[in-house]
């Protein structure tokens, strides 16, 4: 499968744990796991079934390509455009990147 290489930079850039909240806000459930370098979320529609797996550690082999799947399920289910999700998410970056990880649930 071939993926835009630029969208692909920009969603390494996403901060994960903004990416919780931002999922945790638009109605995503937290799926708990023992693991704790991923994020597991889930949203049921009357028509599709959709799963993310956000990886918390950069250090994991596959993060970028794990952030640009779930960039494109997030912005599947809530069909909106990849690259609008992916600026959105940028964009809350700059505004709350601090206290991020301590608000995650």
């Amino acid at each position: 499968m071939s993926y835009p290489t630029h969208l692909m930079h920009l969603a390494e850039q996403i901060d994960p744990f903004i990416f919780c909240h931002y999922l945790q806000d638009n109605k995503w459930k937290v799926i708990e796991r023992k693991r704790t370098d991923i994020r597991i979320y889930q949203m049921d529609t009357k028509m599709d079934f959709y799963q993310i797996i956000i990886p918390l550690d950069k250090k994991l082999s596959d993060y970028t390509q794990a952030m640009y799947d779930a960039a494109e399920t997030a912005s599947s289910a809530e069909n909106l455009p990849l690259e609008e999700l992916i600026h959105l998410l940028l964009s809350k970056n700059c505004d709350t990147s601090a206290d991020a990880q301590k608000n995650i649930r």
